[in-house]
C-alpha cells in the first residue's frame, strides 16, 4: 500500500525508481530573519533523545532515492508556491475567521472557496496533467540544510522485550532558542524519510516559513531509514502511535520544552492512523495536544489495504513501486520475496506487499513497543492491546477510541485512488464507524491529488486552512 501523491503518476515514477535502483504572497516571511539566530543545540539532548550534528540528506543517510533523482527534485525542478499579489487583490482576497471555534471556521473557509475561487485555486492547475502535478508537489523550495536551525534527531522508545530500544528518527526545525514557539509534530505518510523529505515537504515550509512555528517530522515505520535500525518490522497506528505518545513524553520532561509553547499535532494518510491514537491517550492523561489535524487519513487499515490488492494495473504498480521502497525488508527477510513476482509486470497482481501482511497477520500481533507505564487509559484499549491475537485487530482499536476535548479536524480530496473515503471518512460521516468523534470536523476538498495541495491551491488557501487549527501566524 502506497499512500503518498506519487502514486497518481506510479508508471513514471516506477519506472525512475527502477532505473535508479538497479542501473510571491503576503503571507510570506523573510526566511532569513527567521535563521538569524543559531540554537544552542547541546543544551536540548536528553536521555532519550539524541540530537545529530546533521540536517536531512546528510551524515547518515538512509535513502532509497536515487541522490540524482532526489537532485532534481530539490535543486532543478524546485518552485516557491507563493505568488505576490497586489493591494487589491490582497484586500479581496483577505480571510479574517470571525470565531475561534472550529467549526464556525471551517463553514467560513468552505463558504470562502465557494464565493472567491479566484483567491483560492491556481488557474495553471485547470490544464495541468496529473503527472505534472505530481512532479511539483514533490519539487516544492524548502531549504533544510542550515544545521543552526535543522537537525536529525533520533528518540530512543523503549520496546516490547525486554531489554530492546526501538529507535525513530526524526528532523526538527527551530527558529531560535530565545523564546516558545508552537510545535507542530508532523507524522509522515509510508515511506516518509527524513533524508528525502519530499511529499510532506510542503508541510514543513508552511509550518516554519508562513506560520513561524518549530515542527518536528518523524519517519513512518515504513521508510527505509526506520527499518535500516534494526528495528522491528511492522507499521500501522498502534506501534505508531505509541512511538508518537513517548515522543510527546520526552518532549514535555525534557530540557526542549522550553522551545515550545503549544503542541499541535498534524498526520498524512498512512502516518495519521497512528495519530488518532496518540490524540486519545493524551486526552485522557496531560491532555498535552491543543489540535489535531490529518490529511487524507487512513481510518480503516486492513480494509483499505485490502482494496488494493486486486489485479489492476495502478495496484500492480503500486506493489512494483512498494517492493523498491521496501529494500530493507527485503533485506532482513528474504523469505517474504515472492518466487513468482515477475508475474506481476503482466497481470498486475501485487503479491509483494500482501507477503508481507500476512507475514504481520501472525508475526506482530501485538505492539512492538512497551505499552507505557502509570497512564490512564481510554476504556478497554489497553486489554484490547495485551490480548489481540492478530496484526488486523490489533489495528482496528477504533472500538476503543473518544475525541471528546481535543480539535480534530479530517482534510480529504476527491477521488482518493489512495486512501479510500468511501472505507475511511466517508463512515464517520455516516456515523457508521466506530469510535466516538465529538470534536472531529471533515472539510472535503474539491480539488487536489492525495492531499497533495500545492499544485490545486493557492499557497494563502492552505495558510488559511491550517489557521482554521492553529490560528494566525506569528509576526
Amino acid at each position: 500500500m502506497n499512500c503518498r501523491v506519487i502514486i497518481f503518476a506510479v508508471n513514471f515514477l516506477v519506472a525512475v525508481a527502477v532505473l535508479g535502483s538497479f542501473c510571491q504572497t503576503s503571507w510570506a516571511i523573510d526566511s532569513t530573519a527567521t535563521r538569524a539566530d543559531a540554537v544552542d543545540w547541546g543544551r536540548f539532548a536528553g536521555k532519550n533523545l539524541i540530537i545529530q550534528s546533521e540536517s536531512s540528506g546528510n551524515g547518515e543517510v538512509y535513502a532509497t532515492y536515487p541522490l540524482w533523482l532526489q537532485t532534481i527534485y530539490t535543486k532543478v525542478m524546485n518552485w516557491e508556491p507563493r505568488v505576490k499579489r497586489d493591494t487589491l487583490q490582497e484586500s479581496r482576497c483577505r480571510l479574517s475567521f470571525s470565531s475561534q471555534n472550529l467549526e464556525t471556521r471551517v463553514v467560513e473557509l468552505t463558504q470562502f472557496l465557494k464565493e472567491k475561487p479566484k483567491c483560492s485555486y491556481l488557474a495553471a492547475a485547470e490544464n495541468m496533467s496529473t503527472l505534472r502535478k505530481v512532479m511539483r508537489s514533490l519539487s516544492i523550495e524548502f531549504d533544510m540544510s542550515d544545521v543552526n536551525h535543522f537537525r536529525k534527531v533520533l528518540f530512543k522508545v523503549p520496546g516490547a522485550d525486554s531489554g530492546k530500544v526501538v529507535h525513530l528518527r526524526g528532523l526538527i526545525g527551530i527558529h531560535d532558542d530565545k523564546k516558545p514557539r508552537p510545535l507542530v509534530v508532523l507524522r509522515m505518510g509510508v515511506h516518509g524519510n527524513v533524508d528525502e523529505f519530499l511529499a510532506e515537504r510542503f508541510l514543513a515550509k508552511v509550518i516554519y516559513e508562513d506560520f513561524g512555528f518549530n515542527f518536528l517530522a518523524l519517519e513512518s515505520l515504513t521508510s527505509h531509514g526506520y527499518l535500516s535500525l534494526d528495528n522491528p518490522v511492522t507499521f500501522g497506528g498502534v506501534d505508531e502511535g505509541l512511538h508518537t505518545f513517548y515522543v510527546l513524553e520526552e518532549l514535555r520532561t525534557s530540557e526542549i520544552k522550553k522551545l515550545f509553547s503549544d503542541i499541535h499535532l498534524l498526520g498524512v494518510s498512512l502516518g495519521a492512523h497512528g495519530v488518532f491514537l496518540t490524540e486519545a491517550l493524551d486526552e485522557v492523561n496531560k491532555h498535552y495536544i491543543k489540535s489535531v489535524t490529518t490529511f487524507c487519513p487512513v481510518i480503516n487499515l486492513v480494509s483499505t489495504m485490502s482494496n488494493q490488492q486486486d489485479a489492476k494495473i495502478n495496484f500492480g504498480l503500486i506493489d512494483i513501486w512498494n517492493y523498491r521502497r521496501l529494500q530493507a525488508v527485503r533485506q532482513r527477510l528474504p523469505e517474504l520475496e515472492p518466487k513468482d513476482w515477475w508475474k506481476i509486470f503482466f497481470d498486475f497482481k501485487p503479491r509483494y506487499v500482501p507477503g508481507i501482511v500476512n507475514y504481520l497477520e501472525t508475526n506482530r500481533t501485538k505492539p512492538t513497543v512497551k505499552l507505557p507505564q502509570g497512564i490512564q487509559w481510554p476504556a478497554g484499549l489497553k486489554n484490547h492491546l495485551q490480548n489481540s491475537n492478530a496484526f488486523s485487530k490489533l489495528n482496528n482499536y477504533w472500538e476503543f477510541y473518544e475525541n471528546l476535548k481535543t480539535p480534530l479536524l479530517i482534510v480529504t480530496t476527491p477521488n482518493d485512488l489512495v486512501v479510500s473515503a468511501e472505507l475511511n471518512t466517508d463512515l464517520i460521516l455516516q456515523k457508521k464507524q466506530k469510535g466516538k468523534f465529538n470534536k472531529t470536523l471533515i472539510l472535503q476538498l474539491d480539488k487536489g491529488l492525495h492531499c497533495g495541495l500545492a499544485t490545486d491551491y493557492q499557497w494563502d488557501f492552505v495558510v488559511n486552512l491550517l489557521r482554521t487549527q492553529w490560528g494566525d501566524p506569528l509576526q
